[in-house]
């Protein structure tokens, strides 16, 4: 990463394809001990795409929202919590972003546990298969404790909460004292969910411009005015 021959641009390719092929390792193969390969990649991308809004505006052009994938839906929303972060709290420490980073790029890590047949459904499901589905933020924090040994409160409650809506109609609790970290994830989940391609939705994605005009009032219901225009902000960077 320190070639000065190497351009900006394929420096910051070569972290988001790194990246994306580790967490695609993780959801295909299962196997936990790759998560600290990630680990390592999000320090890549901490330290050479989080200081400038030149690299930021980079990083965010990799961003892919036509694939059905898990792996990418949890990359693009590590991308987009992660640069959300920084432009609510521009002062904040790379050690303590790296940690937040760790629980917006594993924040569906709990999926690892739920059927792949019923991952890979195409249509509805059924009531049981969201329930079901539903329980993924409680075997994320399984994994985090059990076989990660992770002790970050922060970034369990992000994996945890991230499903939880101010009204109390979310899951897995039903929980209204959301934390703010969790918040950012869960609304740059919407986002993308909303902006991507899904078997499971009848409706084509919105463009960033429909997701953010359409969903303005929802978003600052439930997140705050000063969450919505930082996250607008995200996607005019220079």
């Amino acid at each position: 990463m320190s070639d000065k021959n190497i351009s900006k641009y394929n420096k910051l390719y070569a972290i988001y394809f790194s990246l994306l092929e580790k967490v695609e390792s993780l959801i295909n193969s299962k196997d936990i001990s790759i998560t600290w390969d990630i680990f390592k990649r999000i320090s890549y991308f901490i330290l050479f795409s989080m200081n400038d809004s030149a690299s930021m505006s980079i990083f965010f052009s990799f961003i892919k929202n036509n694939s059905n994938n898990i792996a990418n839906h949890m990359i693009n929303v590590g991308i987009y919590a992660s640069m959300l972060t920084k432009m609510l709290y521009p002062e904040i420490s790379n050690a303590k972003l790296e940690e937040l980073s760790r629980g917006y790029f594993l924040f569906d890590i709990g999926m690892l546990k739920i059927d792949k047949n019923i991952l890979s459904k195409k249509g509805k499901y059924t009531e049981e298969e969201l329930e079901e589905i539903k329980k993924h933020p409680q075997y994320g924090v399984n994994i985090l404790e059990n076989q990660l040994n992770i002790k970050s409160q922060t970034i369990k409650d992000i994996v945890l909460e991230h499903h939880e809506r101010n009204d109390g109609s979310g899951y897995p609790f039903g929980k209204t004292d959301i934390k703010r970290f969790a918040r950012i994830c869960s609304m740059c989940d919407i986002f993308d969910a909303i902006t991507s391609k899904r078997d499971y939705k009848n409706s084509a994605p919105k463009t960033t411009f429909e997701a953010l005009k359409d969903n303005k009032e929802y978003f600052i219901n439930e997140f705050g005015r000063d969450m919505y225009e930082a996250f607008v902000k995200c996607f005019i960077l220079k």
